[in-house]
């Protein structure tokens, strides 16, 4: 709770890095409650998953490093395996998402994981 008090705005997105396991494993095990869960104000867990990317993707395109846009690259490799034929109309996101990363002015091993 007290790194999440110091985090800028409350997103925490400065700690991808940390929790990119917890959403690799949350994403692969639980695939029926994360299909179908919802927060209290009835957003699902696919869209709270695609806000935190788009707050990282938003602070981390105008970063030096790629280690967190590597991160989400690779939250987007995690659902892509995961759930073939279940996250279809998100497909357009995340391409939009990649190539915005490919045509971007980083390093070649972050374009190298766009491309996955």
């Amino acid at each position: 709770l007290e790194l999440l008090a110091e985090a800028e705005k409350g997103w925490g997105y400065e700690y991808i890095t940390q929790v990119l396991g917890c959403f690799q494993n949350y994403i692969g095990k639980c695939k029926p409650l994360f299909l179908q869960g919802k927060d209290e104000f009835g957003t699902s867990f696919v869209e709270l998953l695609f806000r935190v990317v788009d707050r990282v993707i938003s602070v981390g395109m105008d970063g030096d490093g790629d280690v967190d846009m590597i991160c989400v690259c690779t939250i987007f490799i995690c659902l892509l395996e995961n759930y073939q034929g279940h996250l279809d109309e998100y497909l357009p996101y995340i391409f939009e998402r990649c190539l915005g990363y490919i045509r971007s002015t980083r390093s070649n091993a972050f374009k190298a994981i766009a491309v996955e």
